[in-house]
């Protein structure tokens, strides 16, 4: 385990030993994306593009409701996105 991991780990215990109830949600969200927020620190990557990606197709799937012709969706979706 490395000096991050390790930190973040000692961050958990000390907040599982606090009585401040608001910090329990904070540390279950921390160990539920343990993994992203240590490869970000390691390797400065994140998922932004990812994120980014989905929520373009999102609008674009929201804009474009009610199209019938898979063809010419897919046609369309090739263009907004070239």
């Amino acid at each position: 385990m490395d000096k991050i991991e390790q930190e973040l780990y000692n961050w958990c215990d000390e907040v599982n030993q606090s009585k401040i109830a608001a910090f329990r949600g904070v540390r279950k969200m921390i160990e539920k994306h343990q993994d992203d927020i240590v490869n970000y620190f390691k390797e400065g990557q994140t998922n932004a593009k990812a994120e980014n990606m989905n929520g373009k197709i999102q609008r674009f799937l929201a804009n474009n409701f009610g199209i019938k012709d898979r063809d010419f969706f897919m046609y369309r979706i090739a263009g907004y996105f070239a």
